[in-house]
């Protein structure tokens, strides 16, 4: 049944018992040619953008991070693989993919500014308590039994879709001849598409020795699963088009409004000229991001389940968990192993990745810049049922050369697991490509890093004759 495929795949993610298999363009971080990408990370920025007009026709971008597992090339078949990594620690995995459609940025005068667009947005997490695995582990006896010493075992999984219609404006709300502070706030009109909810709470368990062997009977914990209910819809009905099924999937949605603002104040380069794009010292930027959740009705099965019943032990488990076809047989499984089921008929609630950014952008001269970029995540490990998304980034520091038509962005990030990634990112005209670590390219076993891509113009110009800023005085 296809509507249980994802929420399988993911609890395996989390459990690891058998298998374990951002959204921030970097490179337009502070700079004036960055378009409506420029809302993205500070809506109150868009007003001092180059041109009067801007347009991004798309991008795409996807971001990974996991101890989970390596990519190793298999000696045998010469393919890449993921594979388990062995050890005992504790797992995590976050991935972030960002797709942006006619993002369009236009100028009203030099002292207000709008833009809008279309993004479609995906977060992914895991989280586990240390637990050790080794490859040679096939069933629940064999797992058990390598973590005896632990005091639990604990997992969550939660992913999140949603398509968003943007739109930003700004405002400068004074400018002197040192100075210019602008506002600005965005409304994202939503669509919740894809929502996976699942996990093991706190799950104890005793050996006890019989006749015929050691077993493991479960004492206490936990579990519960719910996943949007639209992917039932999917499977129980026929479609005589593509269209016609993406009209009816849609119709299960739920809309929902976001809301974001952010504030920057410029200081000027040189006193004697005339304000402009380039003519700025230090470009100060405070915004909060993303306020705001996601909606979901869960499917009919979707379910809580408490205190394990007496007696449940690995050899029950392994039989009880052999065929899951469907999700009515995973919770009928479930209900059996757990004394208290309750039924998910309250509508899931998914926040988005809220957070604070401050960023600073130091003008070098000769069109030289450097960025710093700092997150404050509201939203850390979520609990059941307070589902909460995050970005991937605490820290970024992007120093860039950067000229209308030409640009190279070398940005260094720390990550919210505490990895260090050092990206690369080009621009050549109307395309900015850009690489978050470039490890990867050296062939890295590691799933660290990603990358970006954008498609954007100037309307009614070919880039080759963009050769003159703007004056904001005028």
């Amino acid at each position: 049944m296809k509507p249980l495929r994802p929420i399988v795949i993911l609890i395996l993610l989390v459990s690891n018992s058998v298998l374990v298999a951002s959204q921030s363009y970097h490179a337009t971080h502070g700079s004036p040619f960055g378009g409506a990408a420029l809302s993205f990370q500070n809506p109150g920025s868009i007003v001092n953008h180059a041109f009067k007009k801007d347009l991004i026709i798309g991008g795409f971008q996807a971001q990974a991070q996991t101890n989970a597992v390596d990519f190793i090339k298999n000696p045998q078949t010469g393919q890449r693989e993921l594979i388990a990594r062995e050890g005992t620690f504790a797992r995590v995995g976050d991935m972030a993919v960002d797709f942006n459609l006619f993002n369009l940025l236009y100028k009203i005068n030099n002292r207000q500014a709008f833009s809008a667009g279309f993004r479609f947005r995906t977060l992914t997490h895991f989280q586990t308590s240390p637990y050790t695995f080794i490859d040679t582990v096939s069933n629940f006896k064999e797992f058990l039994s390598t973590n005896e010493s632990n005091a639990y075992l604990d997992g969550d999984v939660l992913h999140s879709g949603w398509a968003e219609f943007n739109f930003s404006y700004a405002h400068v709300i004074q400018q002197t001849e040192q100075s210019r502070w602008s506002i600005g706030g965005t409304m994202h009109i939503q669509f919740g598409l894809s929502a996976v909810a699942g996990g093991a709470q706190q799950l104890t368990y005793n050996r006890t020795l019989t006749p015929q062997g050691r077993l493991y009977e479960l004492q206490q914990g936990g579990a519960y699963f719910a996943y949007h209910r639209g992917y039932d819809w999917l499977d129980e009905n026929t479609f005589s088009s593509t269209l016609g099924a993406a009209n009816g999937y849609r119709k299960q949605s739920k809309n929902n409004i976001g809301l974001s603002f952010g504030t920057e104040y410029l200081i000027k380069k040189d006193a004697e000229e005339a304000w402009g794009p380039l003519n700025y010292n230090w470009k100060f930027g405070i915004s909060l991001l993303d306020i705001g959740s996601n909606t979901f009705e869960p499917n009919r099965h979707a379910s809580t389940f408490n205190r394990p019943r007496p007696g449940i032990n690995d050899e029950i488990l392994s039989r009880r968990f052999e065929e899951l076809t469907s999700s009515r047989r995973l919770r009928d499984s479930l209900a059996t192993v757990f004394t208290s089921t309750t039924n998910i008929d309250s509508t899931m609630r998914i926040s988005h990745p809220t957070r604070l950014v401050v960023q600073i952008d130091k003008a070098l001269g000769n069109n030289l810049y450097i960025n710093a970029n700092w997150v404050a995540q509201f939203n850390q490990r979520q609990f059941f049922p307070f589902l909460r998304t995050r970005e991937l980034h605490h820290l970024t520091i992007t120093p860039r050369w950067e000229t209308i038509n030409w640009g190279v962005f070398a940005p260094i990030q720390v990550t919210t697991q505490q990895q260090v990634w050092a990206g690369l990112a080009v621009k050549a005209g109307p395309l900015i490509l850009g690489i978050h670590n470039i490890k990867n390219l050296f062939d890295s076993k590691e799933i660290q890093g990603g990358g970006y891509l954008l498609l954007r113009i100037q309307p009614f110009k070919f880039p080759k004759t963009r050769t003159r800023l703007e004056c904001w005085d005028e």
